[in-house]
């Protein structure tokens, strides 16, 4: 944030798209624990981002949201942690019945999952948001207006429109 008031915008576009990076991989091969700090690292780099977009030149637009599209595709899936969890927690370093293992099984239960299921739809939909906001705004500079539809995104801008995930539709 430092970067983008003293008005370096590219040094604070590479900070951000950096935490967000660390935020992936910190997380990988994790379970739910990780994975939930990894998720507030992007959450911190996606919100230095976003204030830094729209001084963004073309050139810097388009190199920022590959490097989100590349970030984003290697990101773990939720499925992926909750497996490592229930893994851990039956047969983790201490075993299902160690102190361990007593203390983790009460958070296992399904309003806990679900929370944490919350937590990476509600990322990857910031991640999808950012990348639209990327993608329009690349089509602003180059073309001088708004597109008026999503569809007018790719596949220039994007392969294809983010889904919301709570509602499976497109954004």
């Amino acid at each position: 944030i430092r970067s983008f008031i003293e008005g370096r915008t590219n040094d604070a576009v590479t900070s951000a798209i950096d935490c967000i990076r660390f935020g992936n991989e910190s997380a990988r091969g994790g379970v739910l624990i990780d994975a939930l700090v990894g998720i507030a690292i992007k959450s911190i780099g996606l919100n230095s981002l976003k204030q830094a977009v729209s001084d963004l030149s073309l050139a810097d637009t388009r190199k920022t949201l590959l490097e989100l599209s590349a970030i984003k595709a290697g990101a773990e899936s939720a499925d992926e942690v909750f497996k490592r969890e229930r893994q851990w927690a039956r047969s983790g370093r201490f075993g299902s019945m160690g102190i361990i293992g007593q203390f983790i099984q009460p958070f296992l239960n399904r309003k806990a999952l679900d929370r944490g299921r919350q937590k990476f739809t509600k990322i990857e939909a910031d991640l999808g948001r950012m990348q639209m906001q990327l993608a329009t705004h690349a089509y602003e500079l180059e073309h001088g207006k708004r597109p008026a539809t999503a569809k007018e995104l790719v596949p220039q801008y994007l392969k294809t429109i983010p889904l919301d995930l709570e509602t499976g539709k497109e954004l």
